[in-house]
């Protein structure tokens, strides 16, 4: 039996990978639209996997706003510059794998905190 949070992060990949359109995701990072619609696309993914877990549906919402916040890739690269003192001139997989660390971070704090 999968734990809730392999559960979750099975509907992150789902909706964050595979549903996701590829004009979306080229654009997400250019323009506010695409990001939001992505968005919400993603959030409502979790609403049934929340019910079905017996977990709160406000956490759609911690998921909505993180996904913004982390998708638009501004907080990545100000991280890659300011703290990690990175050029702007690094891998491009580099802000991928760090956006998807931090979407596991979320959904693992979800996990600890329901």
């Amino acid at each position: 039996m999968l734990t809730n949070f392999e559960i979750l992060l099975l509907t992150h990949f789902v909706s964050d990978w595979f549903l996701q359109p590829g004009k979306w995701a080229e654009m997400k990072t250019k323009k506010f639209l695409p990001l939001f619609y992505h968005s919400v696309q993603y959030s409502i993914l979790f609403i049934p996997v929340f019910c079905l877990l017996g977990m709160s549906l406000w956490w759609t919402a911690a998921l909505f706003f993180t996904h913004i916040l982390i998708d638009n890739y501004r907080f990545v690269n100000w991280f890659n510059t300011r703290i990690r003192g990175v050029s702007d001139k690094m891998p491009p997989w580099v802000p991928t794998v760090m956006d998807q660390i931090l979407h596991v971070l979320v959904i693992a704090a979800i996990v600890m905190l329901d």
